[in-house]
C-alpha cells in the first residue's frame, strides 16, 4: 500500500494511510471531493474493496480518525468521546475503590498515555498514578491481579481527568513559537541566568551544594523563572540548557528514571501552569563542553552530510543566492549568515527558532527535520531553497510539490556529492537518497 500512497502523493494528494484507515486532506471542499474520487477509482482499479458504509465520502471539517477527533476548522485535535468516557469510567472505579488491581491501574495509564498528543499537559497529570503503580508493583515480579493502594495524592490527581473542560481543550496543529529565551548556567557553587537584557544569579546553600548537579540544574530553572516572572509574557518560553537531563525532564513534564528529578520538573510545571505559562527546552552545549559535545554529536553524523560547493553554486546561479544557511557551521556554511542546530561562534541561533520572515533561505536539514522545516515555512513570508529527497512515500512529499515555485532540480551524481569530516569521508551511495533542490514559498 506504500506504493499506492506514493503514486497518489505524486499527484499532489495528501493521503495518510494507517493499515486500512486512510485520511485525505485538501485545501477546499471541491479539492477534497476530487481527491477522494481519484483515490477511490485507483483503489478499485487495483482490485481493492473499499467499505463505503464505513467511509466518510463527503468532505468534512471534523472527523474521527485513529481514536482522535481532527477539527480542521479550529485547527485542533481532541480525544474521541469513546476515549474520554473510557478514562472517566476507570477514574470513577478507582475513586470508589482506591485499592484496585494492577491491571486496572495500568489500563488507565494506557488510556491516559494515548492522550499525550491530544490533551495539553496529559503527561504531567498522569505522573502521580504512574509513580503510585511503580512504588507498589513490578511487571517482572508481580501478578497483574495484585492489588495497588492509591494514595490520597493520586486520588486527588484523578479529579483533573474527570473534568471535561481539561480533556476538551485540544492541541493545535501548529504550536506557537517561543517569544522569550532563558539561558542559565549552573555549578556546585551557584547559578546564573539571563533573559534578554535581564540578569540574575544566586548561591546554593550548604545543603543544596551537596545535591546532584542534575537536580541543581532543574532547581536553577525554577529560580530563574521566579526571578523573571514580572517580565514573562503569557506565551511559550524557550529554555536553552547544556544539561540533557534538564531538557528531558522539562519537555516530558517529569520522567521515570529519577523520582527526585521528576518531582522537581513537576513542581516547575505546576508553577508555570498556575501563571498561564509554558516552557520548551533545547540543548545548547556550554563553552566548556564544546569538545565533549562534538564527540556526542558523532552519533548524529549520518544526518549531517555536506553538499559539494560546486553543486550548491550551480543552484544559486539559477535561483539566486540566499542570505542565510539554516543548518550549518562556520566551516561548511554556504551563505554569508548561518543558523545551526547547536551552538557555534557567529551563529544567528537555532535554525528552527529564529525568525525566517523576509529572508531568502537555504536549508539542507537532517532528513528527520524536514517536516518541522515545512511547518515553520508555512508561517513565514519568505522563499527557501531546500535540499530534500524526492521520496513520494513520505507523507510530506505533496507539501513540497504544492509549495514549489519552479520544477525541482535533481542533484547530479558525483562520488563526492556528499562528504563529512571536512571532505575526508564521502557518502557511499548518494544516489540512493534521490536528493533534489526545491525552490519553495
Amino acid at each position: 500500500m506504500a506504493v499506492v500512497a506514493a503514486h497518489l502523493r505524486k499527484q499532489r494528494i495528501f493521503v495518510y494511510p494507517y493499515l486500512d484507515d486512510w485520511l485525505i486532506k485538501a485545501s477546499s471542499y471541491l479539492e477534497a471531493q476530487q481527491h477522494f474520487k481519484w483515490t477511490l477509482q485507483l483503489l478499485q482499479k487495483l482490485g481493492l474493496q473499499v467499505n463505503l458504509l464505513k467511509s466518510t465520502a463527503t468532505p468534512v471539517q471534523r472527523l474521527h480518525y485513529l481514536g482522535a477527533i481532527v477539527d480542521t476548522k479550529l485547527g485542533n485535535v481532541f480525544p474521541s468521546e469513546e476515549g474520554r468516557l473510557s478514562i472517566l469510567q476507570k477514574c470513577k472505579r478507582l475513586q470508589e475503590r482506591p485499592q484496585a488491581t494492577a491491571r486496572l491501574v495500568a489500563s488507565l495509564l494506557g488510556s491516559m498515555a494515548s492522550c499525550i498528543h491530544l490533551v495539553p499537559n496529559a503527561r504531567l497529570h498522569m505522573r502521580p498514578l504512574q509513580e503510585n503503580l511503580e512504588d507498589q508493583w513490578c511487571q517482572l515480579r508481580d501478578d497483574w491481579e495484585n492489588k495497588v493502594l492509591l494514595s490520597p495524592h493520586t486520588l486527588q490527581s484523578l479529579k483533573w481527568w474527570c473534568l471535561p473542560s481539561n480533556l476538551l481543550v485540544g492541541i493545535p496543529f501548529q504550536q506557537r513559537p517561543p517569544s522569550q529565551t532563558i539561558v542559565r548556567d549552573v555549578s556546585l557553587l551557584g547559578w546564573g541566568a539571563h533573559m534578554e537584557h535581564l540578569r540574575v544569579q544566586g548561591e546554593w546553600s550548604q545543603r543544596e551544594s551537596l545535591y546532584h548537579i542534575n537536580l541543581l540544574e532543574l532547581r536553577a530553572v525554577h529560580l530563574a523563572l521566579k526571578a523573571f516572572l514580572p517580565s514573562l509574557r503569557a506565551e511559550p518560553l524557550l529554555l536553552q540548557t547544556d544539561n540533557v537531563a534538564t531538557m528531558y525532564y522539562v519537555n516530558k513534564q517529569g520522567g521515570t528514571r529519577s523520582r527526585i528529578l521528576s518531582r522537581e520538573a513537576q513542581t516547575i510545571w505546576h508553577w508555570l501552569l498556575a501563571r498561564n505559562l509554558s516552557l520548551v527546552a533545547i540543548h545548547l552545549p556550554g563553552i566548556q563542553n564544546v569538545q565533549a559535545d562534538a564527540l556526542n554529536r558523532v552519533m548524529d553524523e549520518n544526518h549531517e552530510w555536506v553538499l559539494h560547493d560546486d553543486v550548491v553554486h550551480s543552484i544559486f546561479a539559477l535561483w539566486g543566492t540566499p542570505s542565510i544557511d539554516l543548518f550549518a557551521t562556520p566551516e561548511n556554511k554556504k551563505c554569508q549568515n548561518f543558523a545551526s542546530r547547536y551552538y557555534h561562534p557567529g551563529t544567528l541561533g537555532n535554525a528552527l527558532w529564529i525568525s525566517w520572515s523576509g529572508a531568502f533561505l537555504y536549508a539542507f536539514p537532517p532528513l528527520p527535520l524536514i517536516p518541522a522545516v515545512l511547518q515553520k515555512l508555512s508561517n513565514a513570508q519568505t522563499k527557501m531553497i531546500l535540499i530534500a529527497p524526492e521520496w513520494p512515500r513520505q507523507w510530506w512529499f505533496p507539501d513540497l510539490l504544492h509549495r514549489s515555485l519552479k520544477p525541482h532540480i535533481r542533484l547530479p551524481y558525483r562520488p563526492d556529492l556528499l562528504t563529512k569530516f571536512r571532505g575526508q569521508i564521502s557518502h557511499p551511495n548518494p544516489s540512493s537518497l534521490s536528493l533534489a533542490a526545491w525552490l519553495l514559498r
